[in-house]
């Protein structure tokens, strides 16, 4: 029930306007991942759980794959 919470909140998130639709807009640092840092830089509110389910892997970064499904 928490990761679905978790899931839900962080899609949520990810469609507020404020969002943009690939990792290249939000990758400051070029290396073609997004870090929360680098999240939380276009997204304040976004917190490290709801990032925590949003990276599928558990890489500590977010790939395309899953930013476009996050925000699905």
């Amino acid at each position: 029930m928490k990761t679905m919470l978790m899931t839900s909140a962080a899609v949520l998130a990810l469609a507020a306007p404020s969002w943009a639709a690939s990792v290249s807009d939000l990758d400051t640092n070029g290396d073609g991942a997004v870090t929360l840092e680098e999240v939380q830089a276009a997204a304040p509110d976004v917190t490290a759980e709801e990032f925590e389910a949003m990276d599928t892997n558990a890489d500590g970064s977010l790939s395309d794959e899953e930013l476009g499904a996050a925000q699905q």
